[in-house]
């Protein structure tokens, strides 16, 4: 199975199709084709990305599936003319997303750089530059910027004095600069992004990155990527460790207590509720003969599932439109008791069994 991504800049798209699975980016990509835009206008660059897209299908083997597509445009005008274009084709249902999302996703899969917390993702290419700050886990944008024009040094520094601008303001900076994109490699690049003063580090595919950030996109709108959860913090498991030994201090202390007052030790299914005057599932052992003891019935309380908020916002916010971050579900904690309980009778008088056999005083 595969997905296809396509990435566009001035007079020209590029465009991959992604393996599902693969040990570096490189084997993932199955294959990768640039296709030449007849003008600059946004027809003729939506134009080339059809075109992509089609000389994509029609290269692939029989043996692998198309299972979506996605491509990342630059700005409202050009997202308008991509969907125009693709509309009455086959690829009307691929995704558009910002190049912020493909940032985003392709930075996931970059495992070589886990060593470094929040890394900058710049985009060089003919006409845009792109300039994206993650945090150290790759799951949120913590600050973008973007600027078009043709990459002369005096404008990258301009970018790279209103980028710090941005980071400042969000109180965050980079720790580590990847570059990718056709223009990653220009002297003048290269120049400017060593204004930020942190190591930058090559990527091998860097003019095809763009569009496999889109590719992981929609693979991860088919359900096929795994979400891994986060590592428990510090602050977690002593909470956890402290829960644990407040417990079994209990447990200890309820045991001594029924060894001292002559009880045998046992243990049942019991169902503690915060409602006021709920009686335990299990009762304790009577002393001495009393009547059965029925306890009030109660229904377990539903508890409501929070909302969770969307991290995909509007042109403009941290990810493109069409594209979400799907965190695991979060399952309702429905607390029900483990022992089944009746409803009470009240004044239900409580009688005594009689036993047959002989009385006394009859006669034999």
């Amino acid at each position: 199975m595969v997905t296809l991504g396509v990435s566009t800049e001035r007079r020209a798209v590029h465009a991959v199709a992604f393996a599902r699975i693969g040990d570096t980016l490189t084997d993932r990509m199955v294959l990768r084709r640039t296709v030449r835009a007849a003008g600059d206008s946004k027809d003729e660059v939506a134009a080339a990305a059809l075109t992509a897209l089609d000389a994509l299908a029609d290269e692939l083997d029989t043996d692998f599936e198309i299972a979506g597509a996605a491509v990342s445009y630059r700005d409202s005008a050009e997202r308008r003319a991509i969907v125009t274009k693709l509309a009455p084709t086959r690829w009307h249902t691929a995704s558009l997303v910002s190049a912020k999302s493909a940032h985003l996703f392709v930075a996931g899969a970059m495992t070589w750089l886990d060593e470094f917390d929040n890394l900058l993702v710049c985009e060089a290419v003919p006409g845009y530059q792109a300039m994206t700050l993650l945090d150290p886990a790759r799951h949120r944008v913590l600050a973008a910027y973007a600027q078009s024009g043709a990459p002369t040094p005096e404008a990258l520094r301009a970018g790279v004095s209103a980028a710090w601008d941005q980071f400042e303001e969000a109180s965050v900076k980079p720790g580590a600069v990847v570059v990718i994109g056709a223009s990653a490699d220009a002297p003048a690049v290269r120049e400017a992004i060593g204004g930020f003063g942190v190591p930058v580090l090559p990527c091998r595919l860097a003019a095809f990155a763009p569009a496999a950030g889109a590719a992981l996109v929609a693979l991860g709108e088919t359900g096929e990527v795994p979400v891994i959860a986060p590592p428990a913090s510090r602050r977690t498991t002593a909470l956890v460790a402290a829960a644990a030994s407040v417990l079994v201090a209990f447990l200890v202390a309820v045991g001594t207590y029924a060894l001292m007052n002559g009880g045998n030790p046992a243990v049942g299914n019991t169902a503690v509720s915060s409602e006021p005057g709920a009686q335990p599932a299990v009762p304790p052992s009577p002393v001495g003969p009393v009547a059965p003891i029925v306890s009030a019935g109660r229904e377990a309380e539903e508890s409501e599932v929070p909302s969770v908020d969307e991290s995909a916002g509007s042109e403009g916010g941290a990810f493109g439109t069409s594209t979400q971050l799907f965190e695991p579900p979060v399952e309702p904690d429905v607390s029900s008791p483990l022992v089944e309980e009746e409803p009470s009778s009240p004044g239900v008088p409580v009688t005594v069994q009689q036993l047959p056999g002989p009385v006394s005083g009859s006669a034999n």
